[in-house]
């Protein structure tokens, strides 16, 4: 999880109940080809670095030292039972491995539908972080489904492509942290063909969060000594409303920190409808909420562009979206936006 530093007016205008910010006029997006052969990614990837990949933004700079958690989980986040690990859905989430700037680190991640049906949901700052001049891109991108304590139960899976939102990839903006990574497939071919997928929902009505819970998935290593990053949370949390300053969607109360990042958003159906980006609080220290990606315009962009794309008929039905008045577009792009689990 991102954990940020804002000022005392940007924090002062984070209020909850609002809309969903505007995401028209960022579409674009940053994608970046994966250099290492899936075979060399497999290879980098031993136990030992596993376990030594650090979670992203540890407050302070500071070096978490990943020994034995003392418990299973700070209610009421639960620890998913091992025996769920290989089962479907929960077979579909798992931890990120990748090298940024250097460092091998981890995140969380979950395979969502896709056309080309080889695509996991994460973090945006899981894969790119926006430096002066440039953006420094992850390496080494592993995905381990059903990932707990070193173990690969369902083998791993290579990134041979990412992307996030070019107005994250050059300036960092939180409201478009997220990306998504391409697979490379394993022996038995792709891997949503294999292990099935979550769905996942696009330009959401604000109303459509309102009552619900969400199931948020993870792999977080803070805080300590409660987590070490080696096995998989569950914490089911109400929606507690909407970031002013960032249309994020914060649920809560949770207890996942860093690790976590990237982790899917789960509402009824097996649907995805955020991840978790970064905390909701102007001081992390003890906050329970946690705030998402709401997953608009450039979220739905960037599936497309990376996923395999979008059928002709569909492509059509979404632009006709477009040209309808604000309420009955948003109902049309809520229906065809939304991409359904697939079961296996």
């Amino acid at each position: 999880m991102k954990r940020r530093g804002l000022t005392a007016a940007i924090a002062a205008a984070a209020t909850l109940w609002v809309a969903p910010i505007a995401q028209g006029a960022s579409g674009a997006v940053a994608t970046h080809e994966l250099e290492a052969s899936p075979a060399e990614v497999r290879e980098y990837w031993t136990p030992e670095r596993m376990r030594a990949a650090e979670p992203l933004d540890d407050p302070g700079g500071g070096r978490l030292e990943h020994g034995p958690a003392r418990t299973a989980a700070a209610p009421p986040d639960q620890e998913l039972p091992p025996e769920l690990d290989t089962t479907y859905p929960y077979r579909i989430h798992g931890k990120l491995f990748l090298t940024l700037n250097g460092s091998n680190a981890q995140c969380s991640a979950t395979v969502v539908t896709s056309f080309s049906r080889d695509l996991v949901l994460t973090a945006g700052h899981c894969i790119a972080e926006p430096t002066p001049g440039r953006t420094a891109w992850a390496r080494n991108l592993l995905f381990v489904p059903a990932y707990r304590d070193g173990n690969a139960p369902l083998g791993s899976y290579p990134g041979s492509n990412a992307g996030v939102p070019a107005i994250w990839a050059v300036a960092g903006a939180i409201s478009f942290d997220v990306g998504m990574v391409r697979l490379a497939p394993a022996a038995g071919g792709a891997i949503q063909d294999q292990l099935g997928s979550r769905g996942i929902a696009f330009n959401r009505a604000a109303k459509s969060f309102k009552g619900k819970t969400f199931q948020m998935f993870g792999y977080p290593a803070a805080p300590e000594p409660t987590y070490n990053g080696q096995r998989p949370i569950l914490c089911s949390s109400p929606f507690l409303g909407f970031e002013g300053f960032s249309g994020s969607p914060v649920g809560g109360p949770c207890n996942q920190q860093q690790g976590a990042s990237g982790g899917g958003w789960v509402q009824s159906g097996g649907i995805v409808t955020s991840l978790t980006s970064h905390s909701a609080c102007n001081d992390p220290a003890g906050c329970t909420a946690i705030a998402g990606t709401y997953l608009g315009n450039a979220a739905f962009t960037l599936w497309s562009a990376i996923g395999g794309g979008l059928p002709k008929g569909l492509k059509k039905k979404i632009k006709g979206c477009k040209r309808k008045r604000p309420k009955k577009r948003q109902r049309c792009l809520n229906r065809y936006e939304t991409f359904q689990p697939v079961i296996r």
